[in-house]
């Protein structure tokens, strides 16, 4: 609501608040005419039914509303000196929200859905599909991601546009292909300006956890981390907004839509053949399996990462040909969900630590704390030192 309202304080206005009979009504001429009173008021909010809010809405709006479900809320700015003025089109929409922008659950329930194409048994049609529906999403998790309500949005618009470009990767590596190489350039800044925000959404989600905990509580509440990390989230998301809002983030979607439809694409996604995957696959194993054998507990974060990253082409070069509910790809997604653990860890770290330095803050609790993460990360560190290489890795399609 603060968001919708220039984040006016609406606890201050309940002394206005005014029922009328008249206006339970489903007929926006009632709303209309009651509207259109000699008033001095220069703002007024209407809380009430459909039909009758959304008729009015679009009697009133230049760029009608196609809906305005339950719970929705519209603010309309009219260009008008008084009231008794109203006419049709006298308002623009400065601002709109709607429950499937603030709650992902609500927002996934109306999500749009896999289309069958992404079940079929050509490479090239099922590619496609997967990459279309995966724009698709990034483009109906957006208004949810402006809004910043709820971090799973954040979450799940990264994790589509970083799975985007990882299978757009995955077609590179099996051919060279230089507007494909173009595209998943422009898809890789996009996601980079995302890397931040969500590391501090996890924090923040971590830092309320961790409030619950006696031994951190009072630390962390005297210290205020939770207000000082959330001025940080909110410059960030500030950021992102501006990148959204840009002509180049436009451009680069529309663009990358429209390749999924030209020759370009076509072209690299014929090269994607069980063998041409097979042959990948095997050097990205030869890969991991050298990587995970030069690990050792001096090893620098930024080589636990590298192996990370290398884990993710792996898991969406498979995903072209093998089913992705398989038993060697939860294998592979339990070792990726490893590295994640110890990559948040290592984040967390960073920022606490950070915290700690510049505010020379000396709580017990807060030491505590970072003693607790550094032994769970050393932890998680020594649990992939213990893993064992993948070997062969034959693809069995599955399917």
């Amino acid at each position: 609501m603060r968001f919708l309202l220039d984040h006016a304080d609406l606890a201050d206005r309940t002394h206005t608040v005014q029922y009328d009979d008249d206006l339970y009504t489903f007929d926006a001429d009632d709303l209309w005419h009651w509207l259109a009173e000699d008033r001095t008021v220069e703002e007024i909010t209407l809380v009430g039914h459909n039909p009758a809010l959304l008729d009015l809405a679009n009697r009133l709006a230049n760029e009608p509303l196609p809906a305005l479900p339950t719970c929705a809320l519209v603010r309309l700015r009219l260009r008008i000196d008084r009231w008794a003025e109203l006419a049709p089109c006298c308002a623009s929409i400065t601002h709109q929200l709607i429950p499937a922008w603030v709650d992902y659950k609500t927002f996934k329930k109306r999500r749009p859905l896999k289309p069958k194409g992404v079940h079929a048994h050509k490479l090239l049609k099922r590619t496609r599909a997967l990459l279309r529906y995966q724009s698709d999403m990034i483009g109906a998790l957006e208004p949810g991601v402006r809004v910043g309500a709820d971090p799973e949005f954040m979450h799940q618009y990264r994790t589509h546009l970083r799975r985007s470009r990882s299978v757009g990767q995955a077609l590179l590596r099996l051919q060279r292909n230089k507007p494909l190489k173009r595209q998943l350039k422009a898809l890789k800044n996009e996601a980079q300006a995302t890397s931040e925000l969500r590391d501090l959404d996890v924090l923040l989600m971590r830092l309320r956890d961790w409030e619950k905990e006696t031994v951190y509580r009072k630390a962390l509440i005297e210290l205020k981390l939770f207000d000082a990390f959330t001025l940080k989230r909110n410059d960030q998301h500030q950021a992102l907004l501006e990148r959204l809002n840009s002509q180049q983030h436009r451009e680069r979607m529309d663009s990358w839509r429209a390749f999924l439809d030209s020759a370009d694409f076509e072209k690299a996604a014929k090269a994607v053949t069980l063998k041409s995957v097979q042959d990948a696959v095997d050097e990205l194993v030869a890969e991991h399996d050298r990587r995970l054998e030069s690990l050792t507990e001096a090893s620098p974060d930024g080589d636990f990462h590298e192996l990370r990253k290398l884990l993710k082409k792996l898991r969406y070069l498979l995903e072209l040909v093998v089913d992705p509910k398989g038993r060697r790809m939860k294998a592979l997604k339990q070792r990726q969900k490893r590295f994640g653990q110890l990559q948040d860890l290592t984040v967390q770290l960073q920022y606490l630590q950070s915290f700690q330095e510049q505010t020379k803050a000396a709580k017990p609790g807060l030491r505590k704390l970072l003693k607790d993460l550094s032994t769970a990360k050393t932890r998680e560190r020594q649990a992939i030192l213990a893993m064992d290489p993948f070997g062969d890795f034959v693809i069995d399609p599955g399917r």
